[in-house]
């Protein structure tokens, strides 16, 4: 008995310190983490505590109670081990793929690198859009100069938001959701690369839904469509009669944006390792490989998919899924 008096406040205050630890936490990956605890460590020494702390307590010595109890342990144990099988607890998990990316892309998911990618590739539109302008100023054609001025401005202040939604040290990505149309998001971030698509005389073709609207995070969803897109036209060669293909769509209750280009393809070997942090198919050592684990990033955190499938020397597609819940109204 005194061993009962001793041990019930410690097991009912630890559970509710863990409970506790567990509710409270915001960081999600940390909050996982401690919900395999809750999951694991709280049932057991809840089952010592109620089959045999209290029997031995009371003296219980019932026959019929005691032969359950290798059944209890045994249902109890089978069920332990289809839970570390499904969520992925000590690395047993059969998609073992996946667990890889998710931990590798909690080492990537720094403000600093996603910043550092939004920057390259909006510096290459300024570029683009002030070498224009340097052009136009030799033939003192102002009015030229003024509109690829005009041109590179919103790249500009694109950056400009992208610094203030990332703090220098950011732990995960963190929505900022509203309720927005998602065609405007779509035209938005192609008519960014209006001027590139073109000089480098790329076809682009956008077919859309009539209406859908989502609660979603516009910035950084648009972000993800601008690095699909700024990658599909990195794909096709120069001088190439380029097409780049934009398509929404429904897959039963879900939305989907394919966006497909006309490119040079992902080797196999190389497919199944582009959403890794820091890995990239381009040789360019200016390229950071974060554009692809950022998009997985950002669609996970709205609760959807991205696919991707290529045939080399023929093109690349991405599928972007959206979830029903996300779906605000769908004409």
């Amino acid at each position: 008995m005194f061993l009962l008096i001793w041990c019930t406040p410690y097991y009912f205050v630890a559970t509710y310190l863990i409970f506790r630890s567990w509710f409270s936490e915001k960081h999600q990956t940390i909050k996982k983490s401690k919900f395999n605890a809750l999951v694991i460590v709280v049932p057991i020494y809840l089952g010592v505590y109620i089959f045999n702390n209290i029997p031995a307590a009371f003296k219980i010595k019932n026959e019929t109670f005691l032969m359950t109890l290798p059944v209890i342990f045994g249902v109890g144990y089978l069920l332990f081990v289809i839970y570390i099988f499904l969520s992925g607890v000590f690395g047993l998990k059969v998609k073992v793929e996946q667990q890889v990316l998710d931990r590798s892309l909690q080492i990537m998911s720094s403000g600093t690198a996603v910043l550092n990618h939004t920057i390259k590739n909006e510096i290459h539109k300024i570029k683009f859009f002030f070498l224009i302008a340097q052009e136009a100023v030799e033939k003192k054609d102002l009015i030229e100069a003024k509109e690829a001025i005009k041109s590179a401005l919103p790249a500009i202040d694109h950056i400009d938001h992208m610094v203030e939604r990332i703090k220098s040290k950011t732990e995960e990505i963190v929505l900022r959701e509203d309720r927005h149309n998602l065609n405007d998001i779509i035209l938005s971030s192609v008519q960014g690369f209006e001027g590139v698509l073109k000089a480098q005389k790329i076809q682009i073709e956008v077919s859309l839904l009539e209406d859908v609207e989502m609660e979603c995070d516009d910035v950084l969803l648009g972000e993800v469509i601008k690095n699909i897109l700024s990658n599909a036209i990195e794909a096709i060669n120069q001088g190439d009669q380029g097409l780049i293909k934009v398509k929404l769509y429904r897959i039963k209750a879900e939305i989907a944006l394919e966006i497909e280009d006309s490119g040079i393809g992902i080797p196999n070997g190389e497919l199944t390792r582009i959403m890794e942090p820091f890995f990239s198919t381009k040789k360019n050592s200016k390229n950071h490989g974060l554009g692809l684990s950022f998009c997985y990033n950002v669609m996970k955190t709205h609760q959807g998919t991205i696919t991707i499938t290529s045939d080399e020397g023929i093109g690349t597609s991405v599928v972007l899924r959206f979830p029903k819940k996300r779906i605000v109204t769908s004409a």
